[in-house]
């Protein structure tokens, strides 16, 4: 059995559909906590438990049946597979299982690794980077497509678990979408920066960086429908102030469908982050052959260098979109490696590993 530990969200959610109708479901159980609501729609699959542990205990308020279910569950799992790392509370109920250790599979999300650097000094931020550090050091497996984002946990947490390699998640696939034609003069160019209303996006220094170009044919729209909402509405008011009714702040969250429309309207998009975040909609817009730009340092870029996938340096930003040549050689690799067949194939490897990591006694 594969017990999965998740938080029940936009990624998480249709994920399970996506297990459900390739593998097995009876030999995969998913132990949730969040908002139940996201569970609306999956229906006629088996779950142990899903709708009452979603709907009557989360972790987030100490739901004792959270625990009881988490301590019976993983005793009798043959793998035991994490969902990201947010919450202190696993590495607390992780530190002292070896044996649970071994067996269990970080996927990681990006902003659960970077807590190591951007997480607050202060006596209970020190406690938990201890037991993140006991924690992910002795993990029997990691799960990334990223690997720059591999070679940091093993730098900063010691991480010596398995690497496997698979983009997890059925947002990150190809979206079959005809590549734009760039071709058009004088035409109005769209740009989008970032995905959230994360500060990690670093808008205003994006804002600063297309400022040059306000007098030109421009759109600018941001994603902000989640995150911080007082920072997004900051950011409305310096984005208007700059840029007029040229900024376009999107703050009703859309459905995947006209979210996908969207990005097929965009010609140009900027993600500043200085970690590995926004996958979903990168891919998505390097499969259409948009032009994206992302920070030199970050260990996304990397990843699309190792795939031969063209993106450029926000350094040298201009409003030239994407030469119609580059966006169907880009198409072309995101479809072969972000296909629903491609997914299947690494969960599978992952669902029926029986390898399992020799961990070290704890050391602290």
């Amino acid at each position: 059995m594969v017990l999965h530990i998740c938080k029940l969200d936009k990624f998480t959610v249709p994920f399970i559909h996506f297990v459900g109708a390739q593998f097995d479901l009876e030999k995969h159980f998913f132990l949730t906590y969040g908002d139940s609501k996201q569970i609306s729609g999956i229906s006629g699959l088996h779950f142990y438990n899903i709708e009452k542990i979603a709907d009557l205990f989360s972790m987030v308020t100490g739901g004792l049946m959270f625990f009881v279910n988490f301590v019976l569950l993983t005793k009798v799992a043959e793998k035991v597979i994490f969902h990201s790392f947010f919450n202190s509370v696993l590495y607390y109920l992780l530190a002292f299982q070896p044996s649970l250790l071994r067996k269990s599979f970080w996927v990681i999300w990006g902003g659960d690794l970077y807590l190591y650097k951007i997480a607050r000094k202060s006596f209970v931020s020190n406690l938990n980077e201890l037991f993140r550090r006991i924690v992910f050091r002795r993990l029997g497996h990691l799960i990334s497509e990223v690997d720059g984002d591999i070679k940091l946990a093993r730098q900063w947490y010691k991480c010596n678990g398995i690497h496997h390699e698979s983009f997890v998640y059925p947002s990150n696939f190809f979206n079959n979408l005809p590549l734009a034609q760039n071709s058009k003069k004088n035409r109005e160019i769209c740009i989008q920066i970032g995905n959230s209303a994360d500060p990690s996006n670093n808008h205003i220094e994006v804002l600063e960086k297309i400022l040059p170009f306000k007098e030109e044919n421009i759109k600018i729209f941001v994603p902000l429908s989640y995150g911080d909402k007082d920072y997004a509405r900051n950011l409305i008011a310096k984005g208007i102030q700059m840029f007029g009714e040229k900024f376009i702040p999107l703050t009703d969250f859309m459905d995947l469908p006209n979210y996908i429309k969207f990005l097929g309207s965009i010609d140009i998009a900027i993600f500043n982050h200085k970690r590995q975040q926004g996958l979903g909609n990168i891919i998505s817009l390097l499969g259409m052959g948009k032009k994206v730009y992302l920070r030199e340092e970050v260990s996304t870029r990397e990843f699309f260098n190792k795939l031969a996938i063209k993106v450029y340096s926000l350094q040298a930003f201009n409003l030239v979109p994407n030469d119609l040549s580059v966006g169907e050689r880009n198409q072309k690799i995101i479809e072969r490696h972000f296909s629903q067949e491609c997914l299947r194939k690494q969960l599978g490897n992952i669902f029926s590993t029986t390898s399992c990591k020799k961990i070290d006694k704890i050391k602290i």
